[in-house]
């Protein structure tokens, strides 16, 4: 075949796929989508040129997040509304794409969102919430467990909904799932303990980290982390005590640093405990026991409790003044 043939196939063949095309609308439907596109780029100056200045004229800094976050998606999603208008047009596509590209745009519309939800909530962070989470009392701990939990729901939800739109059977990955759930939640019994003992932790709220707690009487310290499967305490002895969230959560607590009515800030000890401390700190003595600390007690008045106990004292006297 020389090349003025192969020319001349290629040219019915150019001519027939567009006659083949025409029967389908196919100019009603590029201008539909040309339309939209006008009005995703109208939406563009709409956000650049009025929201964004408006969102910074406000003193928070989180509305100009939310706007740079969405901007993209909103364009976006008004392209693929056009795309799926075009679609709908009659006469109805051939199949199979009648339904594979309804189902595309469907799937591209819910990936461009399902992005911008999950970079929102990982962009989220106590700093930018810290005055809202401050009027509420909420912790840091706490607000980054909802956090979490938020972004592992909507992968999930994002998931089954992808799933959904195909017209995936979705009974045999629940009863998988099911099976699945019941066999791990047996091999990780504990651990499922200690994580619902976390969140019981969290929602109680009956101590946070710098407050000195007293465990069934037995442990007492200042409380150094709270995490979602144990809690850290560091002892009078200054030993550090991991204690899994499951026991704390049936446990008896006593709170020694919550406020009590009538309790004062000032107290006759805290200036020479001060002293006392920082020179038993001081580099030519040598003191053998843990390194002291002190802190008032706020429900006895100005009564201070120091953090070194009798026993590490007496046991460690013997040593004590002794030049290194």
């Amino acid at each position: 075949m020389d090349f003025s043939t192969f020319v001349q196939v290629a040219w019915n063949q150019a001519l027939y796929f567009l006659k083949e095309l025409n029967q389908y609308n196919l100019l009603q439907r590029l201008l539909v989508i040309g339309i939209y596109l006008l009005l995703a780029k109208l939406a563009d100056l709409f956000i650049d040129k009025l929201l964004k200045r408006l969102a910074a004229s406000t003193p928070f800094a989180t509305d100009d997040k939310i706007i740079s976050i969405l901007h993209k998606p909103i364009q976006g999603s008004i392209i693929l509304l056009g795309l799926m208008h075009a679609l709908t047009l009659p006469p109805d596509l051939p199949s199979p794409w009648s339904t594979v590209l309804p189902n595309l745009i469907k799937t591209l519309t819910l990936i461009l969102w399902w992005g911008a939800f999950i970079k929102e909530i990982y962009h989220l962070n106590e700093i930018n919430l810290a005055e809202w989470l401050e009027k509420r009392n909420i912790g840091k701990d706490i607000f980054y467990l909802v956090r979490n939990i938020s972004l592992v729901l909507v992968i999930f939800a994002g998931i089954l909904w992808g799933l959904l739109i195909w017209d995936v059977n979705l009974t045999p990955l629940f009863a998988s799932a099911g099976i699945a759930g019941i066999t791990v939640a047996l091999a990780a019994k504990d651990t499922m303990a200690n994580f619902f003992g976390g969140i019981s932790v969290f929602a109680d709220r009956a101590y946070k980290v710098g407050d000195y707690i007293i465990l069934d009487a037995t442990e007492r310290g200042e409380v150094m982390e709270v995490g979602i499967r144990s809690t850290k305490i560091r002892t009078r002895d200054d030993v550090m005590i991991t204690i899994p969230n499951a026991i704390m959560a049936n446990s008896k607590i006593v709170n020694e640093s919550a406020p009590s009515p009538g309790s004062g800030s000032g107290s006759m000890w805290e200036l020479p405990m001060t002293a006392i401390c920082g020179w038993l700190k001081r580099p030519f003595w040598k003191w053998p026991g843990p390194t002291p600390h002190w802190r008032k007690n706020r429900n006895r008045g100005c009564g201070c409790v120091p953090l070194v106990s009798h026993r590490s004292i007496s046991s460690s006297w013997s040593g004590f003044g002794t030049r290194p």
